[in-house]
């Protein structure tokens, strides 16, 4: 344990702590800075566009959690009724392989598709359809764009869980239901939902934190049409550390705020969806 205990000490804990010291700096740049306690903390929180960030960022995890979930448990259900372990471990790939891709591939890959001009507005045209939409620039459609984006990336996963959840079940409490005379909507209610919260508490909390810190789609899918319907918080973040006047104490700051929403969001799932409780152990 010794070797990833240093890695984690230098790597992540010392990180952390080198953060939370620049977070209470005016460090800029190569600039340390001095010491200037928590007015970083207290000009990100009067700031609307790092609010605006947050909520941004609120409503892309929501829709991607009420999309992604429901979509990928279908598919599951769909999976697991395919009688050929072969035609089902081709499907499964499939829907995998899009997970599998680099986020910066992925986001290139849509980038070029939904150009001006491109291939979608080249077919939109075709079907005499509108095909000027300015897919990446308009603050109209953006945000859509991204959601569809991470939902074509990020199905596969929770897909193949959920089918992995739906295969540790045991057989033979369906078939003890099924003498009882439980009818395939109570058997579903009584034995599958209750079986596979742990399942989806899992990958709820997952999702939500992928999509709280969701940054190379959005910096590389919009590039220089980033705009508040799809400034995330990392964007927020790094436009302030990295951009402008290079104020790192601000990101610092930003970062550490980031921190206890994902943290406080990720608590609140839990204690929603009763992962831990005494009746699962």
């Amino acid at each position: 344990m010794a070797p990833l205990g240093i890695l984690m000490a230098v790597f992540v804990f010392l990180v952390f702590i080198r953060g939370f010291l620049i977070s209470l700096t005016d460090a800029q740049g190569i600039n340390h800075g001095s010491f200037i306690g928590l007015a970083n903390f207290k000009a990100i929180a009067a700031d609307r566009q790092f609010w605006t960030a947050v909520l941004t960022t609120l409503e892309f995890a929501g829709a991607c959690l009420i999309t992604q979930l429901p979509a990928a448990f279908l598919l599951a259900s769909w999976l697991r009724t395919v009688r050929s372990q072969r035609i089902q471990a081709v499907l499964s790939a499939a829907f995998l392989v899009p997970f599998l891709m680099n986020s910066v591939v992925t986001a290139l890959l849509f980038r070029m598709l939904f150009a001006e001009p491109g291939i979608v507005n080249w077919l939109l045209g075709l079907l005499h359809l509108p095909d000027q939409v300015r897919w990446v620039f308009d603050p109209e459609v953006s945000f859509g764009l991204l959601v569809g984006v991470a939902f074509w990336q990020g199905i596969g996963f929770p897909t193949i869980y959920f089918l992995t959840a739906f295969q540790a079940i045991d057989p033979t409490i369906y078939e003890a239901a099924t003498l009882d005379g439980a009818s395939a909507p109570v058997r579903f209610l009584r034995i599958t939902v209750p079986l596979m919260r742990p399942a989806v508490t899992f990958l709820a909390v997952t999702s939500a934190v992928g999509s709280l810190v969701v940054f190379d789609l959005v910096f590389l899918l919009f590039q220089q049409g980033v705009n508040d319907n799809v400034r995330s918080i990392l964007i927020y973040i790094y436009g302030k550390a990295y951009f402008g006047n290079l104020e790192l104490g601000l990101g610092a700051a930003a970062g550490w705020i980031a921190f206890f929403i994902i943290l406080v969001v990720s608590l609140l799932q839990l204690n929603v969806l009763g992962l831990g409780k005494p009746q699962e152990e």
